[in-house]
């Protein structure tokens, strides 16, 4: 697979979202506390050098000559001790506001063009995956400037102690240099295997996720149970986990044994320096203080030097996710000329045809209609005939693949937000806000005022433990959960109560009522909305039969319009479906 390159600009933009204000003075301090630690560990190891010398000398002499200065040595380690302490402490807290203030900055970002963009991108799979990494991963990406700092404290580090390691022997950098040379080289590559594989896990992993859902949702539960299907559920999730199991393993194993024989290498080089100082020592071109400058100097020379490279391989890793984010930047959002729109007069499709990202067929296919101030029109049709797409296209969260969307004869494109302002949308799968009563009234009118308020079609609040500050759903101590006809109703009364609402666009409302329930709810809905305009979507005509105008779609396309009356008299698609339920709806009556 072709070797990814970090997008600079995304990279840019990224560090420029999450850069705010106090965040400045807080990289100042940061750095000041990272330079001042890491300049401390390579005076510590001299030090040591120093005082592991001057013992040696007082045990061989028998002198008390260095005694004075034992002591200054002795307590210069103690405070150089606690100050790189210090330091350190001040590096982590500083970071750790740093990482808080910029993943906030760079999530309100994300979640902000997330309820932007185009609803095409969540119906192609492929968009879909990059922005489920987008979520995962760019938060954190900022975390390159801790990187970027620590890479050059580690340069710094590295310099240091193999000029301590280059007094000794010149060739001990090399010996230690070496074989940790081949090791983070491989690391570096181990690195962008790990993103590939990830990348072409994604799908999998988006399963296995919804997996989980399915036995923690207590709707989907129900179902499992009724009808058996733990084993079978299960069995998936076990095949899909031993897949990822097996490919991470398999890459993981691969990159160990290179890794295990490059440390040992590393160790060997480390072992091969003490072995010469030893010898020297004996021989008497070395001081004891030498051994145990090579041991702490040695090793971190290698660990410094490792470091580098990590950190190299951690802001390339990082890195490789502003591709997505690029990706993410050139989505297109949802955009409109006008922040408002005049009184809504009239909505209309000119041979507007749509087809979903990858796939072969159209879903709607030349439709032409109009929709004017006040009426009540049904959107009617058998399951896939074009009625939800119809709809997406009708409030803007799809755009015509040919054709064009006018309202008040302006683009609909152009008038999008004005347009939004003036709908309250009734979906099928509607929303379940697991927030208090009056937090979900609230995502339907922020200032409304609840001991005023008589709600609708809410009537089990005065109920509920805490009344309108209950909190529903059982994700909070103390919640309540509702029924599915209670989120229903909750969905109604938030679309009902909406401020400035001219046009009601309902996708079966009442799919869990019986059909003369609906019609009666229908009928009220006419009555509190009268002079409004209303679509609605229902498979059951007997309600539809109250619209002033229905559409009867037909694989994509709409077939008949007209009144109830018409339709009937046409005795096409309309008139056999009518007459279909009509006769089922009297079979059960007299049963």
């Amino acid at each position: 697979m072709k070797k990814a390159k970090p997008d600079r600009r995304a990279i840019k933009a990224l560090l420029k979202i999450g850069k705010g204000e106090k965040t400045r003075g807080r990289i100042l301090v940061f750095f000041l506390a990272a330079a001042v630690a890491t300049l401390v560990s390579p005076v510590l190891s001299y030090l040591s050098k120093l005082i592991v010398d001057m013992l040696s000398d007082t045990y061989i002499s028998g002198s008390t000559e260095h005694s004075t200065a034992l002591f200054a040595v002795a307590i210069a380690i103690m405070v150089l001790a606690i100050l790189s302490f210090a330091f350190h402490k001040v590096k982590e807290m500083e970071m750790i506001y740093i990482n808080h203030e910029t993943t906030k900055r760079i999530n309100t970002y994300i979640y902000d063009k997330l309820s932007r963009i185009r609803c095409e991108y969540y119906e192609d799979a492929k968009t879909y995956d990059t922005i489920t990494r987008v979520s995962a991963n760019c938060p954190g990406i900022y975390s390159i400037l801790n990187s970027l700092i620590t890479l050059a404290m580690a340069v710094v580090s590295t310099v240091s102690y193999g000029l301590l390691l280059g007094s000794i022997r010149w060739y001990f950098i090399l010996l230690i240099l070496f074989p940790n040379a081949l090791y983070v080289w491989l690391e570096s590559k181990n690195l962008f295997d790990r993103y590939f594989m990830e990348i072409g896990q994604t799908k999998d992993k988006r399963r296995l996720n919804y997996m989980h859902t399915l036995f923690r949702d207590k709707k989907t539960n129900k179902e499992i149970r009724a009808f058996g299907l733990s084993d079978f559920l299960i069995a998936k999730y076990e095949a899909l986990r031993i897949k990822l199991h097996k490919q991470g393993t398999r890459l993981l194993m691969k990159q160990s044994i290179l890794s295990f024989c490059l440390v040992v290498l590393s160790k060997i080089g480390l072992f091969a320096c003490l072995f010469i100082v030893c010898v020297n020592c004996m021989q008497g071109t070395a001081s004891v203080g030498d051994i145990t400058l090579v041991i702490s100097a040695g090793a971190a020379f290698a660990a410094s030097f490792g470091n580098i490279f990590a950190q190299v391989n951690s802001i390339t890793g990082k890195a490789v996710y502003s591709n997505d984010f690029a990706a993410f930047e050139a989505m297109k959002c949802e955009e409109s000329d006008k922040a408002d729109m005049p009184l809504f007069e009239t909505l209309r499709f000119r041979d507007v045809s749509y087809r979903y990202p990858n796939a072969k067929e159209l879903a709607l296919e030349g439709v032409s209609c109009e929709i004017k101030k006040g009426m009540t029109v049904a959107l009617v049709g058998e399951n896939g005939s074009g009625k939800t797409t119809f709809t997406k296209l009708m409030l803007g969260a799809l755009h015509p693949s040919e054709g064009e969307i006018a309202v008040n004869g302006e683009l609909l494109s152009a008038l999008l937000h004005g347009f939004r302002q003036r709908i309250s949308y009734i979906p099928q799968s509607y929303g379940t806000f697991k927030m208090t009563l009056e937090d979900n009234l609230r995502l339907g009118k922020n200032d409304i005022d609840l001991e005023q308020y008589e709600p609708r079609f809410i009537n089990f609040h005065d109920k509920l433990p805490e009344g309108y500050a209950t909190p529903l759903g059982n994700v909070y101590t103390g919640g309540v959960d509702l029924s599915g006809g209670e989120w229903q109703r909750i969905s109604i009364e938030r679309a009902l109560i909406r401020n400035g609402s001219e046009i009601y666009v309902m996708d079966e409302p009442a799919a869990s009522l019986d059909p003369l329930m609906e019609s009666e709810l229908y009928e009220y809905f006419m009555k509190i909305l009268k002079g409004k305009t209303l679509v609605i979507t229902s498979h059951r005509l007997g309600a539809c039969s109250l619209a002033d105008h229905i559409f009867v779609f037909d694989q994509g396309k709409i077939v008949e319009q007209g009144s109830h009356d018409s339709l009937m008299k046409m005795r096409g698609k309309y008139y056999e479906m009518y007459t279909a339920q009509r006769s089922l709806y009297e079979r059960k009556a007299a049963s």
